[in-house]
């Protein structure tokens, strides 16, 4: 007990630290008792207040994610029908397609056919045509012999010159 009344170094005392000891604890205990409650009322409801937080954005979070997954559906859905939209439309071109074909086809064979029609007609037009020459030629050669008597030389000149004109109106 004697230390406690002996002077230390630095001007101190055993009772003066003694005291400053018992004041600390007094305080510590005054602060505790008047604070205490109110910091334990403070962090729970601080804590609390995060949990509730930490909920409502782990529900926001869930929302979110379903939200994107309707999304995520409805985009399939929209790519699926623009993919069955774009198969119809493939699929209505070909027939159309396959349509203007068939009527150029057609109209080809009917061009290409009046075309033969044509030559036919004027082919048979011509023949027709030289087989009346020929006649007229020859009914001009005939009358030409009956009117008077030909010699060889006159012969051949009529013949030639039926020739020549025959060749005239033809060529």
């Amino acid at each position: 007990m004697t230390v406690l009344f002996c002077e230390l170094p630095l001007g101190l005392d055993g009772i003066g630290i003694l005291m400053h000891v018992v004041n600390l604890l007094i305080l510590v205990a005054v602060l505790g008792v008047l604070v205490y409650k109110p910091v334990q009322k403070f962090m729970k409801n601080r804590q609390d207040a995060i949990s509730g937080q930490i909920a409502e954005n782990e529900a926001k979070s869930h929302e979110i994610d379903a939200m994107r997954e309707e999304y995520e559906a409805r985009l399939a859905d929209i790519h699926d029908q623009s993919i069955a939209a774009l198969a119809e439309s493939n699929a209505k071109g070909e027939q159309e397609k396959a349509k203007i074909i068939e009527a150029a086809r057609l109209q080809a064979d009917a061009i290409v056919a009046e075309a033969r029609e044509r030559a036919e007609r004027e082919s048979a037009d011509a023949i027709q045509e030289v087989k009346s020459d020929v006649v007229d030629m020859a009914f001009d050669i005939a009358a030409g012999i009956i009117e008077h008597e030909l010699t060889e030389e006159d012969n051949q000149r009529l013949i030639d010159d039926c020739l020549a004109e025959w060749e005239r109106r033809n060529g």
